[in-house]
């Protein structure tokens, strides 16, 4: 697909090649989630982020994955 092969007045950035309705993304994000949790982990851990405090988890992926 091009740009140019694109309708941009019938369609969003994002609407076709993300689509939660395609195949695999589910596991796309999934393993997002699982390589860069452990990143996300230790950041919020030098920040000093612990028990009690709120947090907005403003991410794309398919649940809940830091927590704790």
């Amino acid at each position: 697909m091009t740009v140019d092969s694109v309708d941009s007045s019938a369609q969003r950035y994002g609407d076709v090649l993300f689509s939660s309705g395609c195949d695999g993304e589910r596991e796309r994000l999934g393993g997002m989630a699982c390589g860069l949790d452990p990143v996300s982990q230790d950041v919020l851990l030098g920040l000093g982020v612990g028990c009690g405090w709120h947090c907005l988890d403003i991410g794309a992926g398919t649940a809940p994955s830091v927590t704790g």
